[in-house]
């Protein structure tokens, strides 16, 4: 890891955690499924973290910065910071489905990741 990315994620990590909003991200795995109760176990843990919503403005107007009230913001989007472990669709987002999952990197180490919630299609 190098300084320039350790530096970067301690930079986001206080942004979001100073200026977002708690959130817990749960890990889902799978177990093997057994035959014998007809179903699959699943094992859960939670990570307690904190999240910031995307700013989508940007995309409509450029980057003008015109219109700065919480309307510029995208509803089902949101920023969560490293937290150790990659993260992926079969996570959850305070109990909410993750549809995708954007990771920001910087010298081959993911400082964010831009989480997408939604209901699962299929």
């Amino acid at each position: 890891m190098g300084a320039f990315s350790t530096s970067m994620r301690a930079t986001a990590t206080k942004l979001v955690t100073d200026l977002g909003n708690p959130c817990i991200l749960t890990k889902i795995t799978k177990g093997s499924y057994i035959p014998s109760l007809g179903e699959t176990p699943v094992s859960k843990k939670n990570y307690s973290t904190y999240s910031a919503p995307v700013k989508k403005i940007s995309q409509d107007f450029g980057q003008m910065g015109i219109n700065t009230n919480l309307g510029g913001f995208d509803d089902n989007k949101v920023i969560v910071p490293w937290i150790g472990m990659e993260i992926d669709e079969t996570w959850r987002y305070n109990d909410m489905n993750i549809i995708k999952v954007q990771p920001t990197e910087t010298q081959g180490d993911i400082v964010i990741y831009t989480i997408t919630i939604g209901e699962v299609e299929g």
